[in-house]
């Protein structure tokens, strides 16, 4: 009862997806909580439908979102103040906090699988969905941020099914992650 609005934003230009939740406190929260932009958000989200399954509902109940800012905070009325919290995936606060400094050999798409569930670099359980790519691949990762060596590995990519597609893209859904060409987002 106490939320007003959420608001997720994707865009296949970023990385990871972001968002923003707004409550209405009669209860102080920003105080008796306290919340102070380290807390997890527990967030499942469904419209009514006759038969739900895992592509038509967002769940981060299994893995949380991290709350990182007290956007805006203003008096409704004289018992209620309005707050809007922003929140993100965990993924990007461990990128922020973990430098990749090591040699891969692959094909590009399982070098991002890789870096993804490394417990050491992203530690990611978020389903990963990749097109195919067809070069292999020696890279030397020279103490970069995990995301960063993913976007550099996105600009040398082939892709299998589409052979005139030069590049991938790297971006972050309700569904999970993603690793495509643009021609296979197109098609």
């Amino acid at each position: 009862q106490l939320v007003e609005g959420i608001t997720i934003y994707e865009n296949i230009f970023d990385e990871t997806i972001s968002g923003s939740i707004s409550l209405k406190d009669t209860t102080n929260i920003l105080q008796n909580g306290p919340i102070v932009g380290q807390e997890k958000l527990f967030l499942k989200l469904a419209t009514p439908q006759s038969s739900p399954n895992e592509d038509t509902i967002i769940d981060y109940t299994k893995t949380p979102l991290d709350i990182y800012k007290i956007n805006m905070q203003y008096g409704v009325n004289e018992s209620a103040t309005m707050i809007s919290l922003d929140f993100t995936t965990p993924e990007i606060h461990r990128n922020s906090i973990s430098r990749i400094s090591q040699s891969y050999r692959g094909q590009p798409h399982e070098i991002v699988r890789k870096i993804l569930r490394d417990p050491n670099y992203l530690n990611s359980t978020t389903r990963f969905f990749y097109e195919e790519t067809s070069n292999l691949m020696k890279m030397v990762v020279p103490n970069i941020k995990p995301l960063d060596a993913i976007m550099n590995l996105s600009i040398r990519s082939n892709s299998k099914k589409f052979s005139q597609s030069p590049t991938y893209i790297f971006y972050e859904t309700t569904k999970g992650f993603h690793f495509r060409s643009i021609d296979g987002l197109c098609s």
